[in-house]
C-alpha cells in the first residue's frame, strides 16, 4: 500500500518572513483570510437568460409537481393494460393526444385506445402506452402486438418532485443543467448573489501591454490578463487590470482609487523587500491593515494580506508576488477561498491523489507544483509537469491542478499526496 507523504515529514527549517518574523503556515494564513473576509454579498434579481454561472441566494422550489401532469414517454397508443392482458388485440381508436393539445373526449373505456405522442397528456382511463412499433392502425382501429404492464411508457405526475420541494439549493452556482431545471419550473427571474467586484493592480516598470513593442529588458504583462481571467472564472465581474509604476507616488494614487468600489483588491509584484518594493507601505498608507506578510509556501513566500474597513464592510486585499506562476499559485491558495466566501460557496479544498512519477520535496516550505490529474477507478493519478521556476508558465498549458507536499515533506512515485483541482481549464 502506498504510504501517505505525511508519514515522512521531517522537522522543517525555520524560515523568516520579509519582516524578519517567523513565517506562518498556509493553514494559519487561510484561517486569517477566512476570518477577515466578510460573508456572502447581498442578493439581487437576475433574469434566467442572464443567470449562467451566477450563485443562487435562495433555494429554488417547485411551484407545481414535477412533472405537472401525467404524460406519455413514447409515441404510441394510450390503452387500458387489462384489455391486452385479457387477450384483446384490436382496439377502437377514439382520437389523438398531442403535446400541447390533450385528448378532450370521454375517458378511455375497455376496448378503446387514444393515439398519443411523446409528452402529451395521458387521457383519463388509460394506464399504459404501447409503442408505435407494436401497432398497426387502420379503419378506425389499431391492432397491438404487445400486452404492456400498467405504467409502461407513462410519466406520472409528481414522480420527480412534489410542489414545494427544493429543486436547486441555495448557494449553488447556476450551471447549464441548473439553468435548464429552473426553466422547467417556469422561473423567469432568480435571486442571485451579487458578483464580487474586484480591482487589479499590476506593478512593474518593465511591463508592457501585450501587442505593444517591447525593447530589450521589457516583459509583456501576463499577470494582468491572468488575474482578470482567474477572477472571472471564480465568479467576479470582469475587472480591468491597471498597470502601475514601481514608485510610492504612483501606488499612492492607484491604491485608494482601486479600493473605492471594490469588494476585493489584488496586486501583483512589489511585496518583497527589494529596493523598489513599495506595495506594503502604499497599502498601509491607504488604510489597509496588514494581517500577515509572508507565508511558508513555495512559490509565493512574500504574499501579503490585509483588510481595509469601509462603511459597507471589510475589503480583503491581497499583495501577490510578481513572478507569474507565484501569482497563479497564491491566487488559488488564498484569493479563491476569499471569493468563495464572498459568494456563499464552499471553499475549494485539496483532495487526495497518487504521484504517478517523479519526486516533490517541500524543503523548508509547503510546496505546490503544476500537475495533470487524471481520475481513474482507483483514484487520481498526478503527473508533475516540468517547470523551470516561478517565472515559467508553460506547464499551465496542460495543468489542471496543483500538487502539494507539506513543509519538510517529500513525495516519490506511488506516494499519496494532496492536490488542488483548478475546476476549469487544462487540456
Amino acid at each position: 500500500m502506498a504510504r501517505p507523504v505525511w508519514a515522512r515529514v521531517r522537522a522543517a527549517d525555520k524560515v523568516r518572513s520579509v519582516t524578519g518574523d517567523l513565517l506562518i503556515t498556509v493553514a494559519e494564513a487561510l484561517d486569517h483570510v477566512r476570518s477577515a473576509t466578510p460573508g456572502p454579498l447581498p442578493a439581487e434579481a437576475c433574469l434566467l437568460a442572464e443567470a449562467a454561472d451566477r450563485v443562487l441566494a435562495e433555494s429554488l422550489a417547485a411551484p407545481t409537481p414535477m412533472p405537472a401532469f401525467t404524460s406519455s414517454a413514447f409515441d404510441g397508443y394510450a390503452v387500458r393494460a387489462a384489455d391486452l392482458a385479457g387477450g384483446l388485440e384490436s382496439l377502437e381508436v377514439l382520437g389523438e393526444s398531442r403535446a400541447g393539445t390533450p385528448w378532450e373526449g370521454a375517458p378511455v373505456e375497455s376496448g378503446q385506445a387514444v393515439r398519443i405522442m411523446t409528452g402529451a397528456v395521458m387521457p383519463a382511463g388509460a394506464d399504459a402506452v404501447v409503442g408505435v412499433e407494436h401497432a398497426e392502425e387502420g379503419d378506425g382501429t389499431v391492432a397491438l402486438s404487445q400486452a404492456p404492464p400498467v405504467g409502461q411508457h407513462v410519466r406520472v405526475k409528481g414522480e420527480i418532485r412534489q410542489a414545494g420541494d427544493d429543486v436547486v439549493a441555495a448557494d449553488a452556482r447556476m450551471s447549464p443543467g441548473r439553468i435548464a431545471l429552473a426553466a422547467t419550473l417556469g422561473a423567469g427571474e432568480l435571486q442571485v448573489r451579487q458578483r464580487p467586484k474586484a480591482s487589479v493592480i499590476v506593478t512593474g516598470d518593465e511591463l508592457r501591454e501585450p501587442g505593444e513593442a517591447a525593447a530589450e529588458g521589457a516583459l509583456f504583462d501576463s499577470n494582468g490578463p491572468m488575474l482578470s481571467a482567474l477572477l472571472v472564472a471564480e465568479g467576479c465581474e470582469p475587472p480591468r487590470a491597471q498597470r502601475c509604476a514601481d514608485t510610492p507616488e504612483a501606488l499612492a494614487a492607484a491604491v485608494p482609487a482601486a479600493l473605492e468600489t471594490a469588494d476585493l483588491l489584488v496586486l501583483s509584484g512589489g511585496v518583497s523587500k527589494g529596493r523598489y518594493d513599495f506595495v506594503a507601505g502604499a497599502l498601509e498608507a491607504a488604510g489597509v491593515s496588514c494581517v500577515f506578510h509572508g507565508v511558508a509556501v513555495k512559490p509565493g513566500k512574500p504574499v501579503w494580506f490585509g483588510v481595509r474597513e469601509t462603511g459597507t464592510g471589510p475589503v480583503p486585499v491581497f499583495g501577490l508576488p510578481g513572478n507569474p506562476f507565484s501569482v497563479f499559485a497564491t491566487f488559488l491558495l488564498f484569493v479563491r477561498p476569499a471569493l468563495a466566501r464572498l459568494q456563499g460557496l464552499p471553499e475549494p479544498a485539496p483532495v487526495w491523489g497518487t504521484l504517478a512519477q517523479g519526486r516533490i520535496r517541500g524543503k523548508g516550505r509547503e510546496t505546490w507544483i503544476p500537475c495533470r490529474a487524471t481520475v481513474t477507478a482507483e483514484g487520481a493519478l498526478l503527473e508533475p509537469l516540468a517547470s523551470r521556476g516561478s517565472h515559467d508558465l508553460t506547464a499551465l498549458e496542460h495543468a489542471n491542478a496543483l500538487a502539494g507536499v507539506p513543509e519538510g515533506g517529500e513525495a516519490q512515485a506511488g506516494d499519496r499526496i494532496t492536490y488542488l483541482p483548478f475546476g476549469w481549464g487544462g487540456s
